[in-house]
């Protein structure tokens, strides 16, 4: 069983202009095509060695925060394997080449963000796969140190779940109604001091 105490970033290494949509891929090459697969089979049934994948817009989670991970088995400085401390969230793009896009960008920061909470995980141990293996570049060359850290201390990201949508909408009716209301009590309150 995972007990998290790291959080890895990580990237596809593929570029999301030519391959849009990876998650399928990734979970095929995690199975079929990686010199050490198949990886673990995860309890939702994907081989996907992350935990979460971000890819055009699109979240997916390919693995239970207690599943153990597939994605980095060198040792924390424990002597333990980080595949069992950890949650590895990875994200859709090269980073050899390109920037990820904003909208996977917020996937993350907003779903690292939740594990640090749940799990207690501070910031020092959000790390990059290149920290564990520095032979890569992952999550790439053009990515710097404080790139991911300098938004994990920004405010959340909202969530742009649309339930999550039509509850702000619906409190910032509310709020408008209760303006109205404070209005009307006003106006009545002068009405009622002239008589």
């Amino acid at each position: 069983m995972n007990k998290p105490e790291y959080i890895f970033i990580h990237c596809t290494d593929l570029s999301y202009k030519t391959h849009p949509d990876q998650f399928w891929a990734v979970d095929r090459y995690h199975h079929y095509g990686h010199p050490q697969a198949p990886f673990p089979k995860s309890s939702l049934g994907y081989y996907c060695g992350y935990h979460r994948l971000s890819s055009n817009g699109m979240e997916y989670k390919a693995r239970e925060d207690s599943d153990i991970g597939a994605h980095c088995n060198q040792l924390t400085p424990e002597g333990v394997s980080y595949n069992v401390r950890s949650l590895a969230y990875c994200i859709a793009f090269d980073g050899d080449i390109e920037y990820p896009p904003q909208k996977d960008i917020d996937n993350a920061i907003r779903t690292i963000k939740e594990w640090q909470m749940k799990y207690g995980i501070p910031l020092k141990k959000v790390i990059y796969h290149r920290v564990a293996t520095p032979w890569k570049t992952c999550p790439g060359s053009l990515i710097p140190d404080d790139y991911f850290s300098r938004m994990l201390l920004s405010p959340p990201v909202l969530s742009q779940d649309p339930e999550q949508k039509e509850k702000k909408l619906e409190l910032s009716r509310l709020y408008s109604l209760l303006d109205e209301l404070r209005t009307l009590l006003e106006k009545l309150k002068r009405l009622l001091t002239f008589q």
